[in-house]
């Protein structure tokens, strides 16, 4: 593992830190107060924990005030008992312990022998009294039961199930867009340095319990203006166990609709195993676990203009996901853990669209390794400390499925598909070094204080090889002559059209782009994030949380590139919960603070000093040869560059709301939810002729971008009975903001004024309402029925036009022709049904498993032609241009549609291009709609 100086400076302040004062991302809390019948408290009781999780047992005495706390506990179900003297001992079973909460139990002992004891079965669903973080907890109970299928067994998609997001495997969590958020794998940071979406994988059996926080997080959690996603994996245990699971699923398995016919071609196997158990009982303990992944799925083909059929090759994942874990405890209160884990996968017809022919589609292998070795101690009753290092090893190449590099890509622009090879040649290496170091002090004094504080430091980096297939096949050109350096190979990408009406053969060459390879490049960041936090409690029904965020981003560019963004900010946060009747019943709790949001390694490549050629070749029907030189070349680097005064993304946030135990096992949660984005940026073109960019957040000197939601989630989570258990939530919200995800380098507000139109409304998870329904029902025969479900109002499905075409009013991109949300999709529902049916064999235990994903067979509509096209006159059967005028963007004459904005938004008298209608057979059409109902087979082996 590499370190520079700073990283090297910050792990020595690590070690002193140590020596300071937060329980690790990994572990969860018990604390209460033990008291008499009347109530007065009882110090020196002796309170003892133990648990399957927990690797031998844990104790503590109550203090002067009959408090107790006992934290660093792994999440699970836990027993305790409460022991002293003269008094009947108390033993409380099934205490559940969440990941990143405190489960609060207070105990009234009775007079009596030690040897009487009273046992309580504890509530299974736990209010944390101390809370302000809007957070979501998954158990291995939920993750078992009520996760439905294959397709729901990953982390990711079990995020689904939480109020407020939305998306796919890449939430959009609370108005964030899909890279904002972190995630974490026993408490080590995982996301893609370059895109920061997910960037790992696991067997889902290897999951012990997942967390999601939203808004209101405390000081400890950074580097996400969405969601913090916690994922904790399993240790073994003082017993052997084990588990072998497999689902299938294919086109035979699944009905038709309008959108998925016969011509579904598919098949997902994903066949996974777990063993765990004790290597020395109560001391070290072994987790290991392995999934393959076979799923293919052909799309069915399509014919361009009329009589050119492609059928796509089949996209093939074949995939291996591993873990390996070691939990010990060389000493009574210290832990070690290491952890290793292994996601690879070669990915064959990596598109595996009608945009690339079979012989034109690329081969995809990568490969992200994670190395984890954390240490748990807690040195005295009131003093815990957490240290961590991770290092994340990870590989993705792209390449033509030929292997051959030397082949050019052939794009035909009449049709826009590619054949002859895939266009692009690029690998990479995604590396990162992490250390966390924290540490817990307890301590009274006006009132009880927790104090935490702690580091992180984080070393990225990203190292580049990304060209145009056909190197050395333009060596015919690539020369000095044609501003070409000396000794610089070359790729390149023809381009041939449809010249049939003409009266010409099928297709024939027009023009070749022609580039200088530019050679393997590598861009780093560094992170130091120091935090400091208070959980005070001035009377035993008031928490305060006051927390304070210092964090620091440097990206480094290779070569002489100015301005190279430096970010710093510090970060307050302060919530307060009131326990209004003192017993855990009636929760009132609020929150406002700052996160700085954190970036992807793409920032740093934005501005590549790499000196490139670019130029453009038209060919010559005489001499059959690329030989007439167009264009002005562009030559040096990049030219793009930052903004002097760049600033860093902030998130400004706050909740408020009320937790009520309404019931036995069951707690409603009403919150509302505020968050605006500040300082957003964006690429944007830094000449008038748009040569070069720059990266700001104000394009053309404008305050556009922006991102606020707003809402209330209303949350009901219960386990009334041991065979019953469920997850129902409510959300409303207003998601509105100028850009979505991407990667700040995006068309969005490149040229002026036409990027810039309609672009502030809806953003695509703006549904105004959500419902959402998990969980699962055990009946007595064996059978345990799982149901997941949602249904949501109406998503944005915008109006845009085209402009890569001439005479545009830019040169590319997309202008929205109406405000941006005010197109909407119909709402959407969707039900699916699990049933698991187990036998009990002696400690081995049989799962059959039938799956129906869309019970209800619903075929709501998920995507609208939205584009009516790039801009070219409707012409009638005779090849003639249509006079009439339409005024309405949904107007329809045939197959054309109106562009009643051309000319109009851009303060231009043009009024022939506001007659121009536009060609666009798909726009306001269904494209695409949900799945229809299919089934999934699978075994499941427990013991």
């Amino acid at each position: 593992m590499r370190f520079n100086t700073p990283i090297a400076t910050a792990v020595a302040i690590a070690l002193v830190l140590l020596s300071l004062s937060a329980h690790a991302a990994t572990t969860g809390t018990l604390a209460g107060t033990v008291t008499d019948t009347t109530g007065a408290a009882l110090p020196g009781v002796t309170v003892t924990v133990t648990s399957p999780q927990l690797l031998g047992s844990r104790s503590v005495e109550t203090n002067a005030s009959g408090e107790y706390i006992l934290a660093l506990l792994p999440p699970g179900t836990y027993r305790m008992e409460f022991i002293l003297s003269g008094f009947a001992t108390v033993v409380r079973n099934d205490v559940r312990v969440g990941l990143d909460t405190t489960t609060d139990v207070d105990v009234p002992l009775d007079l009596g022998p030690m040897e009487a004891k009273l046992t309580v079965t504890a509530d299974a669903v736990v209010i944390d009294p101390t809370q302000t973080t809007v957070q979501q907890n998954f158990g291995t109970e939920h993750l078992k039961y009520a996760v439905i299928g294959s397709a729901g067994r990953s982390y990711q998609t079990v995020l689904q199930q939480a109020p407020g997001v939305a998306g796919g495997a890449n939430p959009q969590v609370m108005g964030a867009n899909l890279g904002q958020n972190n995630y974490l794998l026993d408490g080590v940071n995982t996301t893609d340095p370059v895109t920061h979406t997910f960037g790992s994988n696991l067997p889902f059996d290897a999951i012990q319990e997942i967390s999601i926080q939203t808004l209101g997080k405390d000081a400890e959690y950074g580097r996400a203006v969405g969601g913090v996603i916690n994922v904790v994996t399993k240790s073994g245990g003082n017993e052997f166990s084990g588990t072998l699971d497999t689902r299938y699923t294919s086109d035979q398995f699944s009905e038709t609709n309008d959108f998925y016919g016969d011509e579904q071609d598919y098949q997902n196997f994903q066949p996974s195993a777990t063993l765990g158990g004790p290597i020395l009982q109560d001391r070290l303990w072994f987790f290991g676990t392995l999934e393959r992944i076979d799923n293919k799925n052909t799309a069915p083909p399509f014919t361009y203009g009329g009589d050119l059929t492609i059928t796509p090759g089949t996209f093939a994942f074949d995939g291996w996901n591993s873990l390996v874990k070691f939990t010990a405890t060389p000493a009574a209160n210290h832990t070690v853990s290491l952890r290793y884990t292994d996601n690879r996968a070669t990915i064959e017809n990596a598109d595996g669209t009608v945009t690339y022919s079979p012989e034109a589609d690329a081969i995809q292998t990568q490969d992200s390794q994670i190395y984890n070795a954390g240490y748990d101690a807690i040195l005295s009753p009131n003093w815990i400390t957490s240290v961590q290092v991770g290092v994340r090893r990870g590989y993705l190449e792209t390449a033509p499925k030929s292997g051959d590099v030397s082949i050019p890509a052939v794009f035909h622009n009449d049709y826009g598909f590619f054949t002859q090879s895939y266009d692009n040649w690029q690998y990479g290496e995604r590396n990162r070094n992490e250390v966390i170091a924290s540490s817990t002090y307890f301590l009274q004094g006006a009132g009880s204080h927790t104090l935490k504080a702690g580091l992180n430091l984080d070393q990225a980096e990203f190292s580049s090889f990304n060209n145009s297939t056909g190197i050395g096949a333009f060596d015919d050109v690539c020369t000095d002559a044609n501003s070409f350096a000396l000794g610089v190979p070359c790729s390149g990408l023809i381009r041939v059209r449809d010249r049939r009406a003409a009266g010409g053969s099928a297709f024939e060459p027009y023009y070749a782009d022609v580039f200088s390879v530019k050679p393997e490049e590598t861009y780093e960041s560094d992170l130091s994030a120091f935090y400091v936090q208070d959980e005070w409690q001035p009377v035993d029904a008031i928490t305060a949380r006051i927390g304070l965020r210092y964090e620091t981003m440097d990206f480094k560019t290779p070569g002489d590139v100015a301005n190279q963004p430096q970010f710093s900010k510090l970060q307050p946060r302060i919530g307060a919960a009131w326990d209004v009747f003192n017993n855990a019943r009636t929760i009132v709790h609020g929150f406002w603070g700052q996160i700085m949001d954190d970036n992807g390694l793409s920032l740093a490549s934005f501005a590549s000093a790499q000196p490139t050629t670019w130029s453009r070749f038209l060919y010559n029907p005489a001499t059959g040869r690329y030989d007439r030189y167009v264009d002005t070349p562009q030559n040096g680097s990049s030219g793009n560059q930052y903004d002097p005064d760049l600033e860093p993304t902030v998130s400004n946030e706050a909740n408020f709301g009320v937790t009520q135990r309404i019931g036995t096992n069951t707690s409603l949660d009403v919150t509302g939810l505020w968050r605006r984005s500040d300082n957003m940026f964006e690429d944007a073109c830094f000449d008038e002729e748009c040569h070069f960019y720059w990266m700001t957040n104000k394009p053309n000197g404008l305050d556009v971008l922006q991102s606020e939601y707003k809402g209330a989630v209303v949350k009901l989570e219960s386990r009334p009975f041991s065979w019953l258990s469920g997850l129902v939530s409510y959300t409303w919200s207003e998601s509105e903001g100028s850009v979505e995800y991407t990667q700040n380098a995006g068309a969005d507000f490149d040229v002026y004024p036409a990027h810039y139109i309609n672009r502030l409304g809806g953003l695509s998870d703006d549904a105004r309402h959500r419902f959402k329904a998990s969980g699962y029902v055990r009946a007595p025969f064996g059978t345990t029925f799982g149901l997941d479900g949602f249904w949501e109002s109406g998503t944005p499905d915008d109006a845009t036009a085209n402009l890569g075409v001439l005479d545009a009013p830019a040169g590319y991109g997309t202008l929205f022709l109406l405000p941006r949300g005010t197109r909407r999709l119909d709402s959407l529902h969707r039900l699916d049904f699990q049933a698991m049916h187990e036998f009990d064999l002696g400690k081995l235990r049989i799962g059959l498993i039938g799956t129906v994903h869309n019970l209800l067979g619903s075929d709501g509509v998920t995507d609208l032609g939205s584009s009516i096209g790039g801009y070219a006159p409707c012409l009638d059967a005779g090849g003639v241009a249509r006079g009439e005028v339409v005024d309405a963007v949904d107007a329809r004459a045939g197959d054309c549609v109106a562009n009643p904005l051309w000319g109009v938004e851009h303060g231009e008298d043009r009024p022939e291009y506001r007659n121009l209608y536009v060609s666009s057979t798909s726009y306001g059409l269904p494209i695409d709609g949900q799945r229809p109902r299919r089934y999934e087979v699978g075994l499941r082996f427990e013991f």
